[in-house]
């Protein structure tokens, strides 16, 4: 078995703002690489009006009107401002820069929509942003220039899929907490 350890992956990085600052580790042991916010938009109507974009016109007058009305949650677009890439294309191969939120989430009264975000590191060459949902407007949310999360290096084998028979097993296909506590 090769040993991946102490293995270092160069990560090509531009600063799309003045207020960028490059991903780090807060200590030297740290698995994730905080990301930090440099602008934050509510983006709550933006997202329900594209949403209705296609709707007739009547329909999103209703639509509207019943939004306008109703308790909705808030989207807010936290802008990292850093675009990130590998620096030798082959060698990245089936891997991918995973956006997850920091443990301290909690205290924001925020969760990230998507809970784990993916970064396609071989296409992807926009810049790296996070949406949260607002599920406690009475905890301070993410300011600009705080860390709102963490990015760390995902590997992945190919995977090919063969039409055949599924072995059977204890668990069976018993879901959910079917394993206990």
């Amino acid at each position: 078995m090769k040993n991946y350890r102490n293995k270092m992956k160069v990560i090509n990085y531009q600063k799309i703002n003045s207020r960028a600052q490059v991903p780090a580790q807060s200590t030297d042991h740290a698995f994730g690489y905080d990301v930090t916010a440099t602008a934050v938009t509510d983006i709550t109507r933006q997202t329900f009006e594209k949403s209705i974009a296609s709707d007739s016109r009547l329909t999103r007058f209703w639509k509207r009107l019943k939004w306008y009305f109703s308790r909705h949650p808030r989207l807010l677009r936290y802008e990292v401002g850093v675009v990130v890439q590998p620096a030798d294309k082959p060698n990245f191969l089936n891997r991918a820069i995973a956006f997850v939120p920091r443990s301290s989430v909690y205290k924001t009264g925020l969760a990230l929509t998507n809970d784990f975000g993916i970064i396609d590191v071989d296409e992807y060459t926009g810049a790296m942003s996070a949406i949260f949902r607002v599920v406690d407007d009475n905890l301070p949310h993410y300011q600009v220039g705080d860390r709102i999360g963490q990015i760390f290096l995902m590997y992945s084998d190919k995977m090919v899929f063969a039409q055949g028979k599924i072995r059977q097993t204890k668990r069976g296909a018993n879901g959910y907490g079917s394993t206990g506590r």
